[in-house]
């Protein structure tokens, strides 16, 4: 996911995506690999697969999801995925 944000940050969109669809492919229950996906679609205005991978944070961090480790999660991230989602309209 590092590598996907020092890309993006370096303002190469393609390697970044494909650094980011690497890291969501070895922790698929990640859901901030979803959510800094989603922000760096969206900056790059690619919000179809953005709307794609924000839904898929918010899905992951659902109360009734299995996976219970980023329950507790960082105000920050939250306060960003809300604000993306306002963003996005979703």
């Amino acid at each position: 996911m590092w590598l996907g944000v020092s890309l993006s940050l370096l303002e190469d969109p393609d390697n970044s995506f494909l650094a980011y669809e690497k890291a969501i492919q070895l922790d698929p229950s990640n859901p901030l690999y979803r959510l800094n996906f989603a922000i760096t679609l969206n900056m790059y205005d690619v919000n179809d697969r953005a709307r794609e991978h924000l839904k898929a944070y918010f899905d992951l961090m659902s109360p009734s999801s299995s996976d219970k480790k980023f329950k507790e999660s960082d105000v920050d991230m939250v306060e960003n995925a809300v604000t993306l989602r306002q963003i996005l309209c979703i």
